[in-house]
């Protein structure tokens, strides 16, 4: 019998990739909780957002005045990161409204916001 050798069985935990190079082996856990969800959700608004900066002709240093509204998740995920979405959108103002008149939609995963930017 060969002392020398160790037999090393791997198993994947559920929600857990695994890929192995050589002696560098790395796990990456795949779960999305309700932060990363709520998180997603903010960043494809603030690139629809940005987008439409620019689709209405607004330039990079423009202030603008910022309505946003959605379901009860995208609120939930406006409230929790309203900080973040007016910093990067250079907005003066932003408020919550659930039913926003001449609005644009801004799909977010399997959901859509309603954005409308005036310009402070």
């Amino acid at each position: 019998m060969d002392n020398d050798k160790i037999i090393v069985e791997r198993y994947e935990k559920d929600n857990l990739k695994v890929i192995n190079d050589g002696t560098l082996t790395v796990g990456l856990d795949t779960k999305v909780t309700d932060e990363l969800k709520k998180e997603g959700y903010i960043r494809d608004l603030v690139r629809g957002i940005q987008n439409q900066r620019k689709e209405i002709g607004l330039k990079v240093t423009d202030r603008i005045k910022l309505t946003v509204g959605g379901d009860d998740k995208l609120k939930e995920a406006y409230l929790a990161f309203t900080d973040f979405v007016t910093k990067e959108t250079l907005a003066k103002e932003s408020n919550w409204n659930s039913s926003i008149e001449d609005s644009i939609e801004v799909e977010a995963d399997d959901k859509k916001w309603s954005v409308k930017i005036e310009k402070a």
